[in-house]
């Protein structure tokens, strides 16, 4: 009983340091894989044009503090109805506002679409936006995620 009571304390605390913590322009192609999930995001993101960042199934995105994520590239976040891709709040008690938001900006990469189907750009599918804050600058809703 101890032995199992010492292997839930020792994955929890192994979870908790493999959190990979995120900040400021990404300005090469990457990925965030589900090895390195948690991201920990600890500043502002931008998805600088030209660069797509790919997010795998099943990653969690932890906003820090009221950071907002620009994308001005390409945004592929595709997870599955198994394995849901999460933008959420790191605080404990979880509240709205405790991040920005999502903004695809004017030069992001518009999805493409063959025959009904998903071929290029920006994609947000099977995700969780929960906790962001919804009001733009100037007191408007339009082109935010994270109500």
């Amino acid at each position: 009983m101890r032995s199992r009571i010492l292997i839930v304390i020792l994955s929890i605390l192994v979870s908790a340091v493999s959190a990979t913590d995120v900040s400021g322009a990404i300005s090469s192609n990457t990925t965030w894989s589900t090895a390195n999930s948690p991201y920990v995001v600890t500043g502002n993101i931008l998805v600088s044009s030209g660069v797509t960042l790919t997010i795998e199934a099943g990653v969690t995105v932890k906003f820090s503090g009221s950071y907002y994520f620009y994308v001005d590239g390409t945004l592929i976040a595709r997870g599955n109805s198994g394995s849901l891709i999460t933008f959420t709040s790191n605080q404990a008690l979880p509240q709205k506002g405790d991040w920005k938001y999502i903004k695809f900006r004017d030069s992001a990469t518009d999805a493409s679409f063959s025959n009904g189907s998903y071929s290029s750009g920006s994609i947000m599918e099977y995700c969780v936006v929960e906790y962001g804050d919804n009001n733009r600058d100037d007191g408007t809703n339009e082109y935010y995620t994270g109500m």
